[in-house]
């Protein structure tokens, strides 16, 4: 089985007969191939690969070697053009479904349709699954609870000036995109929150992360409040075990208000035993077939005012 990712971070150790590539190459993933390839191919590769069409290659010449395949997100719509049993993992995707007037999402939805079956790890995009009679199963997101995050583990550690006078520190680690979009986090409801706490209550420290299309929109909008002026940090994109660091050391992680489906980022703040706000609409449980009994034990939060009282 060879999965084809969009974005790896630190994956899981996986048995022999299971490979991982991403389908845009980052930094190191010469490393990644090198372990599996001929030395012949690998000499190859490492010559060709700053100057060949990455993707191109994947599915030219690595593609072929495996029986079955697993496409995250939009590279589900691989699947149409390589000639091999696929199965696709949705990442949010099949919220897409929902705008069929865009000539990619029909496709898209066609690509879903020929999965052997699709992995819903948001249980609120099941409702396109339905609709589009596309074979599912949920699974709950991937978290490494055993090495990854736990809650016992490094922190990070605070700069010198800062030891003597602790704050609590809120962590919202969700992409910011629109606020009309179906994948909308609730990003702008929280800083609006955390504003008016800023002002209200005491001192603390809000950290966000530079993930997603909305990032510079919200970045200036942060600076429209005075009192958040040196009160928000914005962080890189991390590694996992980095991204663990971070968890343990916040005292309140942020999920989203808006979609009603918990998220990874959530599950991960659990594992690494930080209480975690953000909203859960109940009816999302029954669509878990029986995997989850119960929902994820959030401080429920869906307005402004329910996040300044937690």
């Amino acid at each position: 089985a060879l999965i084809i990712d969009e974005e790896i971070q630190d994956g899981w150790q996986l048995p022999e007969w299971c490979q991982e590539l991403p389908s845009n190459p980052p930094q190191g993933v010469q490393k990644r191939l090198a372990t599996w390839l001929s030395s012949s191919e690998k000499n190859v590769i490492a010559q060709a690969l700053p100057t060949i069409n990455y993707l191109d290659f994947v599915l030219d010449e690595i593609v072929p070697r495996f029986d079955v395949l697993v496409l995250t997100g939009f590279n589900v719509l691989l699947g149409l053009f390589l000639h091999k049993p696929y199965y696709a993992f949705e990442c949010s995707t099949l919220r897409n479904l929902s705008q069929m007037h865009d000539s990619k999402n029909q496709v898209l939805k066609i690509a879903y349709q020929h999965a052997r079956l699709t992995w819903i790890t948001n249980p609120d995009t099941r409702r396109y699954a339905l609709q589009y009679n596309i074979p599912h199963a949920f699974m709950l997101h991937s978290v490494d609870i055993y090495d990854k995050f736990t809650p016992d583990g490094p922190l990070v550690p605070l700069p010198p000036n800062e030891k003597d006078k602790p704050f609590p520190i809120c962590f919202a680690p969700a992409r910011h995109v629109q606020e009309t979009d179906l994948a909308n986090k609730g990003n702008r409801k929280l800083i609006r929150a955390f504003n008016h706490f800023q002002k209200e209550k005491f001192d603390s420290l809000l950290l966000l992360t530079k993930q997603g299309d909305y990032v510079k929109a919200n970045e200036i909008y942060v600076q429209s409040f005075p009192a958040l002026q040196d009160k928000v940090t914005w962080l890189p994109f991390v590694c996992k075990k980095a991204l663990a660091r971070i968890y343990r050391s916040s005292d309140i992680c942020v999920d989203q208000f808006d979609i009603g489906s918990w998220g990874t980022s959530g599950l991960e703040a659990l594992a690494c035993a930080r209480p975690c706000l953000g909203y859960i609409e109940s009816k999302y449980l029954d669509w878990c077939h029986g995997v989850l009994t119960s929902a994820p034990p959030y401080c429920q939060a869906r307005t402004e005012a329910d996040i300044i009282r937690w």
